[in-house]
């Protein structure tokens, strides 16, 4: 068994129907498990300027069998790129951009990783209130763990 933490995130119009298509296809992805979403909250880009607000939202994912977080990464990558119309969450400085659709993974169990590809758990969940809002109405001990990460 495995829990999955994800918070999802859209700045594109319509915000709502791509959170809902991600939402969607991570039900289909994992069939056998069990899928809590959390509220849907608004908020101001994080680490770049933009009009264009964010909704954002926490995925709890718990499978029936262990989940490698090196194997989970390509499928919300692919996820990202196939519902979020192909539109880069970078510009080519290395910038955050507008998005359709960025699928974060906040945590995988408790694990803690730290590779060029992937660290875990995220390492700014902590400091975001659009990551750590959805994630205490989801999983209040995650939400606490990752707190204490920080101190």
């Amino acid at each position: 068994m495995s829990i999955i933490h994800l918070n999802i995130g859209s700045n594109i119009a319509p915000r709502h129907q791509h959170l809902s298509a991600a939402i969607d296809a991570l039900k289909s992805e994992f069939k056998s498990s069990t899928v809590k979403v959390s509220t849907t909250v608004e908020s101001e880009p994080w680490g770049f300027d933009s009009t264009n607000r964010f909704l954002n939202c926490g995925v709890m994912i718990e499978t029936p069998e262990p989940v490698d977080p090196f194997t989970l990464l390509p499928i919300t990558q692919a996820l990202e790129k196939r519902l979020g119309l192909g539109i880069a969450h970078r510009n080519p400085d290395g910038s955050y951009a507008d998005r359709a659709l960025d699928i974060d993974i906040i945590a995988v169990d408790r694990l803690l990783v730290t590779t060029p590809h992937l660290s875990l758990p995220h390492p700014r969940a902590s400091i975001r209130p659009f990551v750590m809002g959805p994630l205490t109405e989801l999983d209040p001990a995650t939400a606490a763990w990752l707190s204490e990460l920080k101190d």
